[in-house]
């Protein structure tokens, strides 16, 4: 009987790398959906979770329309590269290979998500001070 161990198995972090990175990219890509067709309304989930954009609706929904692009961004950089990790996996890519791509990614998808949140806090306080 065969036993996996380190040196017999390679591409874990590839497999790690694709079901991560499948999952935020499929959760960015539901959130971009639902700004877009006005359907993200305040909840304890996902979106802008901010003092700013808990005072209404409205604030809410201009915080988000600031983000959304940028998420759409999250989310494509994300689901390309489930794809490229999932390849990656497949053809047994070592960890040390795919590690630095992982860490890339990673501080991308971040950076995409995080980059818009200075505008659209002032966005949804402009919405709240014309009330």
């Amino acid at each position: 009987m065969h036993r996996l161990t380190s040196s017999s198995y390679s591409g874990g972090m590839g497999w790690v790398g694709f079901a991560l990175n499948a999952a935020i990219g499929a959760l960015m890509l539901v959130c971009v959906l639902k700004i877009r067709n006005g359907t993200l309304h305040r909840n304890a989930f996902m979106g802008i979770r901010v003092q700013a954009t808990s005072v209404s609706e409205e604030a809410w929904d201009a915080a988000h329309r600031v983000a959304v692009n940028w998420w759409s961004a999250a989310a494509g950089v994300a689901l390309a590269a489930a794809a490229g990790f999932l390849i990656a996996a497949v053809i047994g890519a070592s960890d040390e290979a795919v590690g630095p791509w992982y860490m890339g990614v990673l501080v991308a998808v971040t950076a995409l998500i995080l980059v818009p949140a200075p505008r659209a806090i002032r966005a949804a306080k402009a919405v709240t001070q014309t009330d």
